[in-house]
């Protein structure tokens, strides 16, 4: 019916907002890979792009994921429902990251046919699953249709990826995957409203700091994404700086 398309669409907008982010990593790096001529080149770039994907994203999904139903009142009070299926495409999130940068690797390579499959693979299982669980179960099972395409999607990207002897560092990205999620539910736990917002992204990159998830070499490659070499280089100092004074780095 038309309002459960409405509670679906909005929490579909919201989900495209959290891979907007990733997408916007690899499209400014996809020139760069492509006239790459070597491999090699391609895969550190692939690994970059990826790390500073999930580094990005995931905290964003986060919030999405724990203060969705109040951001989702913003559009009116009706729209708070539409949380169940969000945290429900949420959770493809990781799979579709890894796809997505995947995607303009091979894309690089110029292995038109493999895009084509996997693009096939992708929207043939949710054409399918939507016609089956959508009548059954509204926008909920819009929203397990469109996830199980992308599952499908990720496993015949790995294995074509694995062809191409990439090796990704999926204990790192499971890393920065879970822990803002982790920190999510200690400030649901701890009954933070709205304002958890905050400590879950400064506790997050806090972690990924004292890990080594996130370092200096990561913070230079954010900013020369949005500004020129010089001017990156000089905020990236001072920020270091700041950093290593309060032990952070």
């Amino acid at each position: 019916g038309s309002n459960e398309t409405g509670l679906f669409y909005m929490a579909f907008i919201l989900y495209n907002f959290i891979l907007m982010i990733p997408s916007s990593i690899y499209e400014i790096n996809y020139p760069v890979m492509s006239g790459m001529q070597k491999l090699e080149k391609q895969k550190v770039l692939l690994q970059t792009s990826l790390k500073l994907g999930f580094l990005a994203s995931m905290p964003v999904a986060a919030i999405l994921f724990f203060y969705g139903d109040q951001i989702l009142t913003i559009f009116g009070n009706e729209f708070s429902s539409s949380q169940d299926m969000l945290s429900i495409l949420i959770l493809s999130i990781p799979f579709a990251i890894i796809s997505h940068a995947s995607y303009y690797l091979i894309y690089a390579r110029g292995n038109y046919k493999t895009i084509l499959f996997l693009g096939l693979s992708v929207n043939i299982p949710r054409l399918i699953l939507y016609l089956i669980l959508v009548p059954i179960f509204g926008g909920f099972g819009a929203a397990v249709s469109f996830i199980s395409g992308y599952f499908i999607q990720f496993i015949l990207t790995v294995i074509i990826i694995e062809k191409l002897k990439v090796r990704l560092v999926y204990k790192k990205f499971i890393l920065i995957s879970i822990i803002p999620f982790i920190l999510g539910y200690v400030i649901e736990f701890l009954k933070i409203d709205i304002l958890g917002i905050i400590p879950l992204i400064v506790f997050s990159l806090l972690i990924f700091l004292k890990m080594k998830l996130l370092n200096e070499e990561d913070i230079e490659g954010i900013f020369r994404m949005i500004m020129n070499h010089e001017k990156s280089e000089l905020r990236v100092k001072k920020i270091t700086k700041i950093l290593r004074k309060i032990h952070c780095m």
